[in-house]
């Protein structure tokens, strides 16, 4: 990889966790960097555990916000929307004029992310895998593996050679594909979320489930 040697995900929760972990997986280094300090330690001490539709165990290099050090080339956002301010601040100087940092987050971050840094800097991704947080150091990768996916997408619409890296390194997890219409993409993913989350946190079923009946 030409572009991105210094890669981190900021919000290595369930999800960041379970990027991270394919990620080490595959010998691509890549920090994981959580506000919560024991799943941090966790992560450090007996590596990332994932169960569920996969299940495997992988030695990862985890950090809080303020231990961050030096500036990375590409980030990984996935913190809670609401905590964006904080993650911000914090993120700001540990990125260099041609850092990268890509959204993974659900609704419609992109806007948000490139209102602190710029649009050119900001790149948008829609997952179709999932995972649910188990204990410190361990989550659930709650969808199919063959189902795995990613959608990448810039602002403006263009692909430039440092936006095909960032979808390497993407492919390196699941099937990445880069399209020019990221906004009809998250808005698509918005309005199914906003159909079903309801429906499947009230009834405790799958998307899936809804579906069939």
């Amino acid at each position: 990889f030409l572009y991105y040697k210094r890669i981190a995900i900021l919000g290595a929760g369930a999800m960041g966790t379970l990027l991270g972990a394919c990620l080490a997986k595959e010998g691509k280094p890549v920090d994981l960097i959580d506000s919560n300090r024991e799943h941090v330690e966790a992560l450090n001490a007996r590596g990332a555990t994932v169960q569920g539709t996969v299940d495997f165990n992988v030695p990862v290099h985890a950090l809080t916000p303020g231990e961050m050090d030096g500036a990375y080339d590409l980030v990984f956002l996935l913190v809670k929307q609401t905590r964006n301010k904080k993650a911000f601040e914090q993120l700001k100087p540990h990125l260099h004029k041609k850092s990268m940092v890509c959204t993974l987050q659900n609704g419609i971050p992109e806007y948000a992310v490139a209102s602190e840094f710029g649009k050119k800097r900001t790149l948008g991704c829609a997952v179709t895998w999932a995972a649910t947080f188990l204990c410190p150091g361990t989550v659930e990768s709650t969808a199919r593996r063959e189902k795995w996916s990613s959608i990448i997408g810039s602002l403006n619409g263009r692909v430039t050679e440092q936006i095909k890296e960032v979808q390497r390194i993407l492919s390196i997890m699941c099937p990445t594909e880069f399209m020019d219409n990221l906004m009809g993409i998250r808005w698509s993913k918005l309005l199914i979320n906003c159909s079903f989350s309801g429906m499947s946190a009230v009834l405790g079923c799958t998307f899936g489930e809804i579906l069939e009946n």
